[in-house]
């Protein structure tokens, strides 16, 4: 149903001044045709004497810096930059184009907040976060969704259909098993769905089932009295149940678990009770078990390798999750997810030539996710051209037979006959190109490494290096 309601021009006018925020308009030409009173705050100008200020003006009176709707206007892109006023304050700046009917500039509409340490800000955002954060987590689940969780990338319709289901199982108190090859990510799910559950404030306990010998992992979990056995330590060991109180217990590898272990902690999730090593004193405890495996414990339960009562207690739910080989969606995605991460670990700046993505998206990665992060960890650190070309990449990924047809990098963002891979190309390269132009430009005006870093916001280092390769 259409409005009916029609703002007249001075309702508008006094609607904008309330804005917390100010809201500064320029022409294709950069001059001033409009500004909020927010602007005395940040220029100790009122918006009459600011509307109708030249380009020219601007510059001559620095008023604030660097200027970021020139650079907007020219790459027809969003911008968003700190900078400094005439007044000291720190502005964070956000340059928008807006564009006539023949996709020419017509206006640069710029939004300003003031970011200056104790200007208030932060004070208003930390009394109002907890009521905002249960309003936007509500709509978060329900209508954006959150696919992006630390080191884990899900791009494909099957990993996001994974992510909403266990934004259900984690706000229940029920057993979880994780599934899937080796190098999936089951680890990682385990503690999304820990930091998603009303536990989230307690602690997150996790226990590699195959990598402690049978002797040492009941004691590991349940814990034992002093002088339990030989070689006990004098005042006895809490055990990691215990330790995991009001929180998570996570059993990555449960089909190692030893059978007469499985009992007792059988017995723990029937009845959330168990005896120490040597104790004689029943003990209770209250955590959640999430536990993971990449076997069958199916299977196992038919050889007489895994207890059946225990695989149904700890399979209320059960998240499987994919191989890579049924993920192609995500791999492109986790590749660049990756490359950006270790760059900034090291404080790099590589790049991957258009064959070397081609070899990487169709490498079938038997290792997963794990083996794919290995890999673009290693040959960012030990490739030195700046550019990972595909003799920089593995043996048995730079062998994989080539296509029959080799198809063109698309000279167009939306040419409808690109790959996917293509497209990743294609963006890399239009970014390499802003990123190159904006430094360049923003250099010749702040002079510094310094400067240059906090108006992109990035470390000193990294402005040097961009300095180095785009300005000298």
């Amino acid at each position: 149903m259409e409005s009916t309601t029609k703002l007249q021009y001075e309702e508008l006018l006094r609607i904008l001044n309330h804005s917390f925020d100010e809201i500064l308009v320029l022409d294709a030409k950069g001059d001033v045709v409009y500004v909020n009173s927010s602007c005395i705050n940040h220029y100790g100008q009122k918006s009459q004497e600011m509307i109708g200020k030249r380009s020219n003006e601007l510059i001559e009176q620095n008023l604030w810096g660097p200027r970021l709707s020139p650079l907007a206007q020219k790459h027809k892109k969003r911008l968003t930059m700190k900078q400094m006023s005439c007044t000291g304050a720190v502005l964070l700046t956000t340059a928008t184009p807006i564009f006539d009917k023949k996709g020419e500039v017509e206006y640069i509409i710029e939004n300003v907040r003031d970011v200056t340490e104790g200007c208030g800000v932060a004070d208003e955002l930390e009394s109002s976060k907890d009521y905002l954060g249960k309003v936007v987590d509500s709509y978060a689940k329900e209508q954006l969704g959150e696919f992006i969780i630390e080191n884990f990338i899900a791009n494909s319709k099957i990993m996001q259909d994974i992510i909403k289901m266990s934004w259900r199982i984690a706000e229940v108190n029920s057993n979880v098993l994780i599934t899937g090859d080796s190098g999936t990510g089951k680890g990682v799910m385990a503690k999304y769905i820990h930091s998603r559950s009303p536990r989230r404030e307690g602690p997150f306990i996790g226990i590699n089932c195959a990598a402690l010998p049978e002797s040492l992992i009941e004691s590991e979990l349940f814990g034992y009295n002093k002088g339990a056995f030989s070689g006990a330590a004098s005042k006895g060991k809490v055990g990691l149940i215990q330790t995991a109180e009001k929180g998570t217990l996570f059993l990555d590898e449960i089909g190692e678990l030893p059978m007469s272990v499985q009992a007792k902690l059988l017995h723990f999730i029937q009845d959330s009770t168990y005896f120490e090593i040597g104790g004689t004193h029943e003990k209770k405890a209250d955590c959640r078990i999430v536990a993971a495996t990449n076997q069958h414990l199916g299977d196992m339960v038919k050889q007489g390798k895994f207890r059946q009562d225990l695989y149904y207690r700890l399979k209320v739910f059960e998240i499987v999750i994919p191989p890579l080989t049924e993920r192609n969606d995500d791999i492109i995605p986790l590749i660049n997810f990756y490359l950006h991460k270790f760059n900034e670990k090291y404080s790099l700046n590589q790049q991957l030539s258009a064959e070397s993505i081609d070899l990487l998206a169709r490498y079938e990665w038997p290792g997963n996710v794990r083996e794919l992060a290995n890999v673009i960890e290693q040959i960012v650190v030990m490739s030195t051209e700046g550019t990972i070309t595909p003799n920089n990449l593995p043996k048995n990924i730079r062998n994989i037979e080539k296509p029959k047809e080799k198809v063109k990098i698309p000279l167009e963002e939306d040419d409808e006959n690109a790959t996917q891979c293509q497209r990743f190309h294609w963006a890399e390269l239009r970014a390499e190109e802003i990123r190159s132009s904006i430094v360049q430009e923003l250099y010749a005006e702040v002079k510094t490494s310094r400067k240059l870093a906090s108006a992109l916001k990035i470390s000193q280092s990294t402005a040097h290096r961009y300095i180095q390769k785009y300005c000298k």
